[in-house]
């Protein structure tokens, strides 16, 4: 016997098995692949229910046998939807390399990669049919991911792979629209205070990447962008160092954004470090080393100096942000050497008003006296 003919013999088993008639004889109820159909409530006829996965629908009919065919018809079209539909790890490949992967820079395709392998593969939505996860698959999925951050880049990423599959008519409805983006407060890591600079700078001495890390403090870079200066991006004449590209495992990509690209000037303390390197050639990289070491290593330094955990490399950029601030250098420079392009991310990332700048612009500010505070003081006196 064949699986048609297997598929064929259980439907028919199916309805004689199930097909029972009340003691009046009137009033029929047939049972069918676990669905009931019974005689609706004012006696018009007939009605069942089936659901998917946009919900609960109904089915109604004069006679129980009408039913029954249109309930065999709606259950074999979900069938054969459900036979087409890919699973959502394959849906999710397919979406990254059409869609994604050619309008991201590889920063991104880094955290793509990451989301996947780490969160995506191992749930248990991986293996689910895309058409068949419901707001329930998805809930539990997010619950199951303890970090915070990594949780609304899962939701964000994944409500726009079922957006696409929604538009390409692959599922009814994109079931991410149905929940709240969960919430992740970012932390803003703070600079050094002074204190902490002169713990730091007194550690980072026995460094031997002492020079990438005094760098990115005087000139406010990113451990990327530092780690791929070449020697021809340094103009020792003019005093000049173009940031054009960054590093991101082991190779050389575009920056960030394009406010990125940006040519600092090298101050005194940089022009001190780079003179080393003036002998290397053009095309060589100053730091032949990778930002996980870099950013490892930078923790050992951060240990010795007795400064908190929370420290990272992106502290000193920061750093640098915030002491030029305090110099009196305008926000908008600031913003340019930073790349940024906009002030107000340099405003509310990058710069720290400390308690130190407080009781200076408090001292700074003592002349004021309203008029009132002058004449009790003199009468007084």
């Amino acid at each position: 016997m064949n699986k048609t003919e297997l598929t064929k013999l259980i439907e028919v088993v199916n309805i004689l098995q199930s097909e029972c008639l009340k003691k009046d004889g009137k009033m029929k109820i047939i049972k069918y692949e676990n669905k009931t159909i019974r005689p609706r409530a004012n006696g018009s006829g007939y009605y069942t229910r089936y659901r998917d996965v946009n919900g609960q629908h109904s089915i109604y009919g004069k006679t129980a046998e009408e039913v029954l065919e249109k309930l065999k018809t709606a259950l074999k079209e979900l069938d054969r939807v459900n036979d087409k539909s890919p699973r959502l790890i394959d849906w999710w490949d397919k979406w990254y390399e059409v869609f994604e992967n050619d309008n991201i820079k590889e920063s991104t395709k880094r955290i793509y990669r990451t989301i996947r392998k780490c969160y995506i593969v191992t749930s248990k939505i991986a293996n689910l049919k895309i058409n068949t996860i419901t707001v329930f698959d998805v809930n539990e999925f997010l619950k199951s991911i303890s970090s915070s951050r990594q949780r609304a880049r899962c939701f964000d990423m994944l409500k726009r792979c079922f957006e696409k599959a929604h538009q390409l008519n692959m599922v009814k409805l994109n079931v991410f629209c149905l929940l709240q983006k969960p919430k992740h407060k970012k932390e803003i890591k703070e600079p050094f205070t002074e204190e902490e600079q002169i713990a730091f700078l007194n550690a980072v001495q026995k460094s031997k990447y002492k020079d990438l890390y005094l760098l990115m403090m005087t000139e406010g870079l990113r451990i990327g962008e530092a780690l791929a200066i070449t020697r021809q991006d340094i103009d020792f004449d003019n005093r000049i160092l173009r940031i054009n590209k960054t590093l991101i495992r082991g190779e050389v990509g575009t920056p960030k954004t394009d406010s990125s690209v940006r040519y600092l000037p090298i101050f005194d303390s940089s022009l001190e470090i780079l003179s080393k390197y003036k002998e290397y050639r053009p095309e060589e990289r100053i730091f032949d080393i990778i930002p996980w070491t870099a950013s490892k290593h930078f923790k050992r330094v951060i240990a010795e100096a007795g400064l908190n955990e929370k420290f990272s490399t992106h502290c000193l950029r920061k750093t640098f942000g915030t002491r030029i601030y305090e110099a009196g250098v305008p926000i908008k420079q600031i913003s340019a050497w930073l790349g940024h392009s906009d002030t107000a991310i340099t405003e509310k990332c990058y710069i720290k008003i400390l308690p130190t700048q407080n009781q200076k612009w408090l001292e700074q500010g003592n002349y004021l006296r309203l008029p009132d505070t002058q004449i009790d003081t003199q009468m007084t006196n």
